[in-house]
């Protein structure tokens, strides 16, 4: 199921905190038959990896809080990602192979997350992880310096990624959310969303 619908649940991986309705997933998955939408959303509602909220006589849906929702949404966010044609995956998988972590969240961001880089670009990778980001700069310093396109390397922990997105004024952590292609370890990502979701966080 995951694999026919994941254009459905990229649309929630992009905005988790926004509530849609059913032409608004129509319109975005891009698929044209009504039915087939209907179904999987409904499907996805049963599964607690949608919620329905019913507004008068409006139907919205929305992310659900539950581990299901963040496992499948997970799923179909680094699915995204990977069809990406215009990424340097090769850096990349360098780069992860010379991480010093067991887990983290890798993320591209800025114009390579859009697709509108220029030979010019640097590559914008956000790692999130528990801590010691100060030993994640120095190991990785000299890689992302050399590579083609150079990477600019942001890191933080997740408390500090959690705190920014809580924080009332614009910041990089509000910036990361609205404009992402997640490569691995999208769980962690939007269990830290989902979380600030909770305390109000809206976008």
């Amino acid at each position: 199921m995951i694999n026919k619908s994941s254009k459905i649940l990229q649309i929630f991986a992009k905005k988790p905190w926004k509530k849609f309705t059913f032409k608004e997933i129509k319109t975005q998955s891009k698929n044209k038959s009504e039915s087939y939408v209907y179904n999987v959303v409904k499907d996805f509602v049963k599964l607690n990896v949608l919620k329905q909220n019913n507004v008068g006589n409006i139907i919205q849906y929305s992310f659900a809080e539950s581990q299901m929702a963040i496992s499948y949404i997970s799923i179909a966010a680094e699915q995204s990602t990977l069809k990406e044609k215009h990424l340097p995956f090769k850096e990349l998988n360098e780069m992860q192979n010379i991480i010093p972590l067991k887990y983290y969240t890798l993320i591209i961001t800025g114009s390579y997350a859009n697709n509108k880089q220029t030979l010019k670009s640097d590559l914008d990778v956000v790692i999130i992880c528990e801590n010691n980001t100060k030993n994640l700069y120095s190991e990785l310093r000299h890689y992302c310096e050399m590579s083609i396109p150079k990477i600019h390397l942001y890191a933080f922990t997740a408390k500090e990624f959690y705190n920014m997105l809580l924080e009332k004024q614009a910041n990089y952590g509000k910036e990361i959310v609205r404009n992402n292609l997640i490569f691995t370890g999208a769980e962690g990502y939007f269990r830290i969303v989902q979380e600030a979701m909770k305390n109000g966080f809206d976008g």
